[in-house]
């Protein structure tokens, strides 16, 4: 009987921390226009090393990039300087 209690008591516990978990979820973050920029900086973005950015890259109020050598890929718009920058410009 007192084998047959801990096993009850151990799934018991083991199901409880299963709905705890399930329910600990971050919530989504609106991130409003800045969804559309893979990188974001206030005054330059420099690459090293070279490779690919998918998406957007914007810069403000600074409007320097800096490619690097070897050169990065961009796979999208870099927005340097101007309100498309401004409007998602990091705080």
């Amino acid at each position: 009987m007192k084998q047959f209690s801990v096993v009850v008591l151990s799934l018991t516990f083991g199901l409880g921390l299963t709905a705890v978990t399930a329910t600990a979820q971050q919530a989504p973050v609106d991130l409003r226009s800045n969804s559309i920029f893979a990188v974001l900086a206030g005054t330059t973005v420099t690459v090293t090393g070279g490779g690919t950015i998918t998406g957007n890259v914007g810069i403000f109020p600074g409007t320097a990039y800096v490619a690097g050598t070897p050169a990065v890929t961009v796979n999208g718009t870099v927005y340097a300087g101007g309100p498309v920058a401004a409007q998602a410009r990091p705080i």
